[in-house]
């Protein structure tokens, strides 16, 4: 498979539909607008699409650094990026691509561990 992070939308309010693999991930709206990361999972002919927002990331890294397939995961587990970078505003531009790429990173990371990318 493979994974990519390569656009993103300012939505003023959530999507319409929620996030349909994680019902205990309620949507986390704090301000508008909100900057929605569309992430591709490609698998042979097939493609997945979702929009995720930062607060989702968050989650997952809190999951995995709690309830890890193996201890020494937890150790080693790459960090998410910072919630923000002190002479960035919270919607620049560069922030946003730099957080994009970042967040892109931290997720080829987690899928390369064994057992994380079939993991439910």
């Amino acid at each position: 498979f493979t994974i990519k992070i390569e656009s993103r939308v300012k939505l003023e309010s959530p999507p319409t539909s929620p996030p349909p693999t994680n019902n205990n991930v309620p949507w986390q709206r704090k301000t508008n607008p909100a900057v929605y990361y569309e992430i591709q999972v490609l698998r042979g002919n097939g493609r997945n699409v979702c929009l995720r927002r930062f607060s989702d990331f968050e989650w997952l890294y809190n999951q995995l650094k709690t309830s890890p397939l193996k201890s020494k995961d937890a150790k080693t587990m790459e960090k998410i990026p910072s919630k923000t970078f002190n002479f960035f505003q919270p919607h620049d531009e560069e922030f946003i691509e730099t957080r994009q790429k970042e967040l892109y990173d931290f997720m080829r990371s987690v899928l390369s561990r064994p057992g994380y990318a079939s993991h439910p």
